[in-house]
């Protein structure tokens, strides 16, 4: 409100204008006015801000060999206030653009992203072979030249870890020959094998195989046992804790966003609309996990997130790649079963369009789901016998309804 202008309650009004009628109304008069003024010059500060920010946005480039959003509005004056859907899509897709060209480099990349991932963990695992088995498959060349530099890199690297890696394969090649030598009587080759054994292990009995200088992996103990099977229950709790707070967090942006243009005549009951919204979250996820694209994704984003220790803005970000993707679906899904639910038909050619939209494969995002199935509520899923990797797996079970 302005500083120049000084606005008296209504409820004062009865005290500054005393006893005199004529007064009152005066008073009651030019508090009127003055409330309208205020009013009216917010309204034009309001309708200017607003104007500025349109004007920024329309002067925005959406990309490459695109309209700018101002052309278009110039060219299709109502186009946007026909369908306000879109013009948070032009502007989406206009990111997406900027970091992926195409929709196949869109899906190479989520492809790259799963099958990094996935070495990854496997590295931290101590399993070598992935790495093998992604160079085998991407370029057999590379993978040749892969093998050929492992052992001289490590023994560059560490000649002791050089030495461990070597020596099992030194004690089965003499073990070989001593035996091959003793079924042929070669007593040559056995002298040798005796001899290398003897001068690398300092003793006869690795290559007759009586005993071996590789070590073997220590027995793990109770208490290593009891504090990996409290470790494993901790990451549960904290994936089962992640997911249903990102699970509530989608159904109340997700009913904010259905609300927003499901009931634009108040035809409808609360009921109604209550059932509505759960039916079209229920629509909307089973389109999202159609997409065996969208499911790699976001099983990347899960491991990303458990790498991360679930934090807020992980779980932030799983959210909004979910809400960017649902948006483009909420309309079509909202207008049909809306629809349905008010006893109007839906003509052929609308019908195909829902279809279509509901089952097309494009850049998905969203939240971890079993395939084929609905988003189960954390409430529905059996914790006991569900780990975070059945999730991400899309092998979630569910409790059984009494």
């Amino acid at each position: 409100m302005p500083d120049d202008i000084e606005v008296v309650p209504a409820d004062d009004l009865e005290v500054l204008a005393g006893g005199d009628e004529e007064e009152k109304k005066e008073v009651k008069a030019k508090v009127e006015e003055d409330e309208e003024e205020v009013v009216e010059k917010e309204e034009v500060e309001e309708e200017e801000e607003g104007k500025k920010e349109e004007d920024e946005e329309e002067d925005k480039d959406l990309g490459p060999r695109r309209p700018s959003f101002k052309e278009i509005k110039e060219k299709f004056p109502e186009f946007f206030k026909t369908f306000p859907d879109l013009r948070e899509a032009f502007f989406r897709e206009s990111e997406y653009t900027k970091v992926f060209p195409t929709v196949e480099d869109a899906k190479d990349a989520v492809e790259e992203l799963s099958s990094l991932s996935t070495i990854r963990d496997k590295v931290l695992e101590g399993d070598f072979g992935a790495i093998l088995e992604a160079s085998k498959e991407a370029d057999v060349a590379s993978f040749d030249k892969l093998v050929e530099n492992v052992l001289p890199a490590l023994y560059k690297m560490d000649q002791d870890a050089f030495m461990r890696a070597i020596t099992p394969s030194i004690e089965n090649m003499l073990r070989t020959a001593h035996r091959d030598a003793v079924a042929s009587g070669n007593e040559d080759l056995q002298n040798s094998s005796l001899h290398i054994s003897k001068w690398f292990f300092g003793t006869e009995e690795v290559a007759t195989g009586k005993t071996t200088t590789v070590k073997k992996a220590p027995e793990e103990s109770k208490e290593a046992k009891d504090l990996a099977a409290e470790r494993s229950s901790f990451e549960a709790t904290k994936f089962r804790d992640a997911y249903s707070s990102v699970i509530s967090d989608r159904d109340v942006a997700m009913e904010k966003l259905i609300l927003k243009g499901l009931d634009p005549d108040d035809e409808l009951t609360k009921y109604v609309k209550t059932k509505l919204v759960k039916d079209i979250i229920e629509e909307v996820d089973k389109a999202l996990q159609k997409d065996s694209s969208h499911m790699s994704l976001m099983n990347a984003k899960w491991r990303r997130a458990k790498q991360e220790g679930y934090s807020t803005e992980v779980k932030t970000k799983i959210l909004s790649a979910y809400l960017d993707r649902a948006k483009s679906l909420i309309p079509s899904v909202r207008s049909r079963l809306r629809e349905e639910a008010t006893g109007k038909t839906v003509t052929k050619k609308v019908a195909q369009r829902v279809d279509d939209v509901t089952t097309r494969k494009e850049i998905p995002a969203g939240a971890p789901a079993s395939h084929g199935t609905r988003l189960p509520s954390p409430g529905e899923i059996d914790w006991s016998k569900t780990s975070d990797a059945d999730i991400l797996g899309g092998e979630i079970k569910t409790r059984q309804r009494r």
